[in-house]
């Protein structure tokens, strides 16, 4: 008999423990991803990535038979519609106590596909297997409670815009892996989808090797308080240059944990939109080119550790209404607004070892580092804020660090390097704070 699974090992915080529960979950249900990417991934991942490779969940028992879409009527040519051929196999799985239904390379003309509990649906790569969605609204994949499913190597691309709906959605699910999918959302320059993948809700919810293109919405989505535990490693959002929404959302994501690594988000209203979510991570993530940035309105406990925002015209992080905001490293460079705000009431915010170079590209005055609007226990330490001429045309940020009169008291402006901003390197009009040893 295989040995079982060896307990997490102690952790010093309730996130590491949470991902380590997550992971022995994966285990027990047996997940596989031999449809995946075979690249390696970072050692920080390859524990949760080890999980889902084949005979790597020890213990588990195997996934019954593959349920083949063909063999009950469906056609893959792009207009048959095969969401009753999709259904039957399903149906056939669940009745055999799970199983793995089969997407052979074809595009398949569908209303609305919903999976069982323990039915993984696999396609054969997401340039050869298209789900086409026909509907003007409506969700293309619905997940529904329970989970324990494998989502991989297909595309869903729409054939008209959408008034409402998402491309995938998991609706309170448990232990679910999306991999090697790509959500095509238009054509042409034109947003069809509504919203990209939607998580509602739902638990313990591994994404990796994905691609989200022109959605009109929120390319991700995360939403209530009833879910946590959401990791998004190596993808690519794109919401085209006329979406009203954000690369990634997150409302009322209360218990968090939600974690993001390696992932570009390009364009739309936002690059990143959180209210009222605790407990986020993202690493190695880039920001870029929206219209409003990355702005945190409410909510607890979020780092950013070597991150990349540029954004313009609006600011490239906006920190708002946050207790508990750590950025460590990364750049934030050619912003239309200031580089780094921080206002509404933020408390226990930390910037250290950041880059905050040639931002202000709007020329409307903004600053490298604004501190105003109540915000208190603000630290800035080690950084970088000025202008390089030589790699970033414009007007340039008018002060490195500001501190408005109304900014909240204590802060601490220590070490950092102030170079050839326009006006100042540092403004100080705040009360109760604690400047030494800048450049």
């Amino acid at each position: 008999m295989a040995d079982a699974p060896p307990p997490p090992p102690p952790e010093s915080s309730a996130m590491p423990r949470r991902l380590a529960l997550c992971m022995a979950a994966l285990g027990a249900a047996g997940l596989s991803a031999d449809c995946g990417p075979a690249a390696a991934r970072s050692a920080k991942r390859s524990a949760i990535d080890a999980l889902s490779l084949p005979g790597a969940a020890t213990g588990a028992k195997p996934r019954p038979a593959t349920y083949d879409v063909r063999t009950y009527g469906a056609q893959g040519d792009g207009s048959s519609d095969d969401t009753g051929a999709i259904h039957a196999a399903i149906a056939a799985a669940t009745k055999a106590g799970g199983g793995r239904v089969l997407l052979p390379a074809g595009t398949y003309a569908i209303t609305g596909i919903t999976l069982a509990a323990g039915v993984d649906l696999a396609g054969e790569g997401r340039d050869n297997t298209i789900l086409r969605f026909t509907p003007g609204s409506g969700n293309a994949v619905t997940v529904p409670p329970v989970g324990f499913n494998h989502l991989c190597g297909f595309q869903v691309a729409f054939a008209q815009k959408q008034s409402s709906g998402a491309a995938i959605y998991l609706d309170k699910v448990f232990t679910i892996t999306l991999d090697g999918l790509y959500v095509q959302g238009g054509r042409g320059g034109v947003q069809f989808a509504a919203d990209g993948i939607v998580l509602h809700e739902s638990t313990a919810i591994f994404v990796r090797d994905f691609n989200i293109y022109d959605c009109r919405g929120d390319a991700v989505r995360v939403d209530g308080p009833g879910g946590n535990d959401a990791y998004f490693s190596d993808g690519i959002i794109n919401l085209g240059q006329t979406a009203s929404g954000a690369g990634v959302h997150l409302v009322d994501f209360t218990n968090g944990a939600f974690n993001m690594t390696d992932v570009d988000i390009l364009v739309g209203e936002y690059s990143l939109l959180v209210e009222n979510s605790n407990y986020l991570r993202f690493e190695n993530t880039y920001f870029d080119s929206s219209i409003r940035g990355a702005v945190l309105e409410s909510g607890h406990l979020m780092t950013f550790a070597n991150c990349w925002f540029s954004n313009r015209p609006g600011p490239g992080l906006h920190i708002g209404g946050i207790r508990g905001c750590s950025v460590v490293g990364g750049q934030v460079v050619n912003c239309g607004g200031h580089g780094i705000y921080v206002t509404d009431g933020a408390q226990y915010v930390s910037l250290a070892a950041v880059q905050v170079i040639g931002n202000n590209t709007a020329g409307q005055g903004s600053d490298g580092i604004r501190i105003d609007g109540g915000a208190a226990r603000v630290s800035v330490q080690g950084c970088m804020v000025g202008n390089d001429p030589a790699v970033f045309a414009g007007p340039g940020q008018k002060v490195g660090i500001y501190i408005a009169p109304d900014a909240g008291t204590p802060y601490a402006l220590v070490g950092s390097m102030l170079f050839e901003n326009v006006q100042a390197p540092l403004v100080d009009h705040g009360q109760g704070g604690y400047v030494a040893g800048n450049l």
